[in-house]
């Protein structure tokens, strides 16, 4: 965060070669050969807010895999409790799977 740009939060990432133990993003060095999933969730329907969470959490990731290296894979997922039918395809259209749980 600086006097140009603010700070920006996913909900979570989880590096699924890892053990499961909270850490911070800073300590993760290299995500060379990982295999993850970074998530936006909303606790309501599939909506526009989520929806550009989502989005742009996974253009904002691009700029850190050139820096920490290439993962192996990477989910983008936005989780919701109910689902959008119209919203829903547009999101999956451009990468970002859509996960409904109550």
């Amino acid at each position: 965060m600086s006097q140009t740009n603010g700070s920006r939060r996913l909900d979570a990432i989880i590096l699924l070669n890892r053990p499961q133990t909270e850490q911070k993003w800073s300590d993760s060095s290299s995500l060379q050969n990982e295999h993850i999933l970074v998530i936006q969730a909303k606790h309501s329907r599939l909506g526009m807010s989520l929806m550009g969470q989502a989005f742009f959490s996974k253009e904002l990731m691009a700029e850190v895999f050139r820096k920490k290296g290439k993962p192996k894979s990477v989910r983008h997922i936005a989780l919701c409790i109910r689902d959008d039918s119209t919203l829903r395809p547009l999101l999956e259209k451009r990468g970002v799977q859509v996960e409904v749980r109550s």
